[in-house]
């Protein structure tokens, strides 16, 4: 199912659609006017849209970041005003910023001048400002691309909340992305993102800044035990306190990075002095060699680089074997067996993922260290490629050992009983659903699920009624809306059944429900 964005038509009741502003391996981007007044925007006022391609994180909206990120109000992180579901399609409704990304800039920089190195500090020193205005919550995917610089020089860090883990972020970006400003206990010790490890991600930020270059093209160069090159042996120019302070962020050890934001910022504001006094300073920038990564023939990263040549080219059989032969050079290594399920899933083959991901499971059952977020991270997939496969106890199984381990209880529920009425225990289905709305009011997708387990359990008159509340939030629903049509079909009220079916033409933007109303 892809959104397809085109100016000028409504999106629900809510936005008409203007100009779109990006569209990457997350979802695509773009501006659009309000058509409703809200406490935080008027009508006709312009927001941004993010409507990711992966949906399901729109159910993960039942998690309680989404409420922490609403909170957030500094100049310098982008405002996110909303999480929404309309006509079916999750969208996230944030400030508009007028500029262009950190990543843009920097790629268009011949010379690494004092004068521009300063602007670049200033920048960085801004979004650590507005780092340490959250406390104790991490970004966990800070890179220049979610670094938004606004025509008048305020920076802005955007897509909180969309952190990912390293098998994902491999499998999607293509070259320069997630992957390379990831901490390395995030990315090879799947520990949780914490500020240490934002840190770490600054670093190699200000690294690539005073050098043009990466200090790593992969993390897994860190395996091969790769030592980093250090930024004034690039750029001799360099002030010595800022190359001590972009070593410190990349430490190795968590511990030994800055103990706070606060730190960070005495530091970089003595660094800012420096620079100012050399204002006239200027270097070549050299060669990037950003993507050159040779790994050792045979070892289990040579392997991996050959797959991933391979999936950027959309060759998944290549792709597939040679990530199967760095699990077996890597003697069933989980970051490895990671990557094989990750590509699976890719690829399409659903059972090979499934096998990756037990294996995967009995490394973490059998005494292998596993933060718990990693293993609810793993359960939840297996979970999920049980349902896709249509392997409903089994689903069942592996949602009530997610529900065990999970501390997001609102998710677990839900996806339980969804599992629980595929798999025809319906009560236990609407138990549980009634809880998760007793729990978040006024959620669409719980209303609409709940319509959809009732009438599972032949209960028509209430799940006409929690359909029809479906829409009252919001009338585009396209799952009530199809219920609701499909029910009147069946018991042969034909105009009221094309009544749904006409708004249905009206609001889907994908054309899927379209399809299933032809298919009827």
């Amino acid at each position: 199912m892809i959104f397809k964005w085109m100016e000028g038509d409504n999106f629900g009741d809510t936005f008409l659609l203007k100009e779109q502003l990006g569209r990457g391996t997350y979802g695509v981007v773009g501006k659009a006017v309000r058509l409703k007044d809200e406490s935080y925007k008027k009508r006709g006022e312009s927001v941004a849209l993010k409507i990711p391609f992966d949906q399901e994180i729109g159910e993960e909206n039942l998690r309680k970041e989404p409420d922490i990120l609403r909170k957030f109000d500094h100049e310098n992180i982008v405002k996110v005003y909303g999480f929404h579901t309309i006509s079916g399609i999750f969208a996230i409704e944030m400030e508009l910023i007028e500029g262009h990304s950190l990543d843009k800039i920097m790629n268009n920089q011949e010379t690494v001048s004092n004068h521009n190195l300063l602007s670049y500090i200033e920048w960085i020193k801004q979004i650590v400002h507005g780092l340490n205005s959250m406390g104790e919550f991490a970004h966990g995917d800070i890179k220049p691309q979610n670094i938004l610089i606004r025509h008048d020089g305020i920076a802005k860090l955007v897509d909180f909340g969309t952190s990912r883990r390293l098998e994902d972020a491999w499998v999607d970006t293509k070259g320069h992305g997630t992957e390379q400003y990831m901490a390395p206990e995030v990315a090879l010790d799947n520990k949780r993102v914490s500020i240490k490890s934002d840190l770490y991600s600054i670093g190699i930020i200000l690294y690539e800044i005073a050098t043009g270059d990466i200090p790593f093209h992969s993390n897994f160069e860190r395996l091969q035990g790769k030592k980093i090159k250090k930024p004034r042996e690039i750029n001799a120019s360099l002030p010595v306190i800022f190359e001590n302070l972009i070593l410190k962020c990349l430490e190795r050890d968590p511990d030994r990075r800055h103990e706070s934001w606060n730190r960070f910022i005495v530091e970089i504001e003595t660094i800012i002095d420096a620079v100012k006094k050399d204002k006239e300073n200027e270097t070549i920038v050299p060669e990037t060699k950003r993507y050159k990564f040779n790994p050792e023939p045979s070892s289990p990263l040579y392997y991996l680089n050959i797959a991933k040549k391979a999936l950027n080219e959309e060759n998944y059989i290549i792709a597939l074997e040679n990530v199967e032969a760095a699990v077996e050079a890597s003697e069933g290594h989980p970051n490895y067996l990671s990557m094989l399920a990750a590509i699976c899933i890719r690829a399409g083959y659903l059972e090979k993922a499934k096998q990756a991901y037990y294996l995967l499971l009995d490394r973490y059952d059998n005494g292998y260290p596993v933060e718990i977020d990693q293993l609810s991270y793993v359960v939840h997939k297996l979970a999920g490629l049980h349902i896709q496969t249509k392997e409903y106890e089994e689903s069942v199984h592996m949602w009530k050992r997610f529900f065990e381990i999970s501390p997001d209880k609102h998710l677990a529920k839900f996806k339980l009983a969804i599992a629980y009425g595929l798999d025809g225990q319906y009560k236990k289905s609407i138990s549980l659903l009634e809880e998760v709305r007793t729990e978040i009011p006024n959620s669409i997708i719980i209303y609409s699920k709940l319509g959809w387990a009732y009438s599972l359990s032949g209960d028509y008159r209430q799940a006409l009624s929690y359909y029809n509340q479906a829409l009252v939030i919001d009338p585009s629903d396209l799952f009530s809306l199809f219920e609701l049509g499909k029910y009147y079909r069946i018991i042969g009220d034909q105009n009221r059944a094309m009544k749904y079916f006409r708004k249905i033409e009206d609001y889907d933007r994908t054309g899927e429900y379209i399809e299933k109303v032809k298919k009827l």
